[in-house]
């Protein structure tokens, strides 16, 4: 009988793929609910300079205070969006 010695890290874990996935909100009013949330979000990476003052414009209307930072996604042409506590 062979037993399966595979370390639960290996790149087929369910654990690591589950941390790898993000929500791609549809507006960024979904967006920024998200990211009210703790949501991480992944976005369109020619979007985020606009999308980013979009987030401050709401910050700024009163909509709440969303602190938040940008880094490229693993995925190519997408960018992560995340809550800063």
């Amino acid at each position: 009988m062979q037993t399966d010695s595979k370390k639960h890290n290996s790149p087929t874990d369910a654990n690591n793929v589950l941390a790898e996935v993000f929500l791609r909100p549809k507006t960024r009013g979904e967006l920024y609910d998200a990211l009210k949330e703790g949501i991480k979000c992944e976005c369109v990476t020619s979007n985020v300079e606009f999308t980013s003052l979009a987030l401050q414009s709401l910050n700024a209307m009163g909509c709440g205070d969303v602190k938040f930072k940008t880094y490229p996604s693993k995925n190519e042409g997408w960018s992560i969006y995340e809550a800063v506590v």
